[in-house]
Formats: C-alpha cells, structure tokens, sequence
C-alpha cells in the first residue's frame, strides 16, 4: 500500500514538473511574439509614413503617393478606407503583442486557462492576417489615373519611370510581413492546441 501511495505521489510530481517545463518553454515563445507583434507593428508604421512621403512621377507631374490617397480625390473613397483599415489592424498587431508579454507574466494563472487564451489569440491574429493580406490585394489592384495615366497601384509601384525603388521595397515589406503573420498565427494555434491536450491528459 505504501509502495503504490509513494508510486502515485512519484507520477504525480513527474506531471507536475513536466507541465511546468511546458510552461516555462511556452513563456518563451509567449516573450517571443509578444516582441515580435510590437517589433512588426512599429516597422509597419515606419513603412507607412514612408509610402505616404513617396513622390511618384506621372509625366510632368510629381505627386505624394499621400496626397493621392487621402487629399486629391483621385482614388475611390472605398480604397481609401482600406488603407485606413490596414493601419487600424497594425494597432491589434500591436495590442496582440501587449497581451502575448502581459500573459507571459501571469504566473499564477492556471495552465489549461492559459492556453486556451492563447488558442483564441492564436485565431484571432490568423484571422487579422488574413484581413490584412485582403485589404493589400484590394489596394494593389485599385486603379489610379494621373496625367492620362491609368494603371493599377500594383503596376505603379513595379513601374521605374514612375515609382522609386524604395517603394517596391516598402510594398515588398507588406506583402513580406502579412506572410509571417500568418506563419505565427499557425504556429501559435496549433501549439496551444497541442499544449492543452498534453494538460489535459496530464491531469486525466
């Protein structure tokens, strides 16, 4: 009788330990993302001040890629509001990483709660990034007429005689970032998923 309590004490102890070694990995990727959203969500600003300060060249007119946008009319109000949106869901990039750090610090909260919070925020940024890359489709096929010109803004930004080629790179950089985004998103879903079953089978 003794032998099986000190036995099942033993098992016990094991899956203890073994869940917090879980827990001090997932801390890591937790501190991982949570810098990485903050990281992403600051260098998207950065690019977008820089797209929005672009001079783009239509014959003899030289025209801010910003005033195109948002002052001269010149687009659709609807693709305006795209990249109003886009910069909106740069904020929930940025509180997602808030939350990611913030989590990693409540110690005391209970693991399968853990990760099950971390489950929803897992969907919550796959579906943000899958927004995201939508809107930058939309915004790279909208149509934009200057000077007799008409092409769409993907075609500008691949054109040389009229965009620079800090533009493609910043575009490039959009494309680039959604495309990790949606990477983490995987990542992060599918590992509190598997986290929480191990947890629950532990404490089965």
């Amino acid at each position: 009788m003794k032998l099986f309590k000190k036995s099942s004490s033993l098992i016990i102890k094991r899956r203890l330990f073994l869940i917090m070694l879980d827990f001090k990995d997932i801390s890591k990727y937790l501190l991982f993302f949570g810098i990485a959203f903050v990281i992403g969500s600051v260098l998207e600003f950065i690019t977008f001040y820089i797209l929005m300060n672009i001079s783009l060249h239509f014959e003899s007119k030289t025209i801010l890629l910003g005033d195109i946008i948002f002052t001269l009319g010149i687009i659709e109000f609807s693709k305006m509001i795209c990249w109003i949106v886009l910069m909106i869901i740069n904020l929930i990039y940025l509180l997602l990483g808030v939350l990611f750090i913030g989590l990693r610090l409540k110690k005391t909260m209970n693991n399968l709660v853990l990760a099950k919070y971390i489950i929803i925020l897992g969907i919550f940024e796959l579906v943000t990034s899958f927004t995201q890359l939508e809107y930058i489709v939309v915004i790279a096929n909208t149509n934009i007429t200057v000077g007799g010109i008409s092409s769409t803004f993907n075609e500008i930004v691949l054109n040389p005689l009229i965009s620079p080629y800090l533009m493609v790179a910043c575009w490039i950089f959009y494309y680039a970032i959604t495309g990790t985004y949606l990477f983490f998103g995987l990542f992060i879903t599918a590992g509190a998923i598997n986290w929480s079953n191990k947890i629950s089978r532990n404490e089965n």
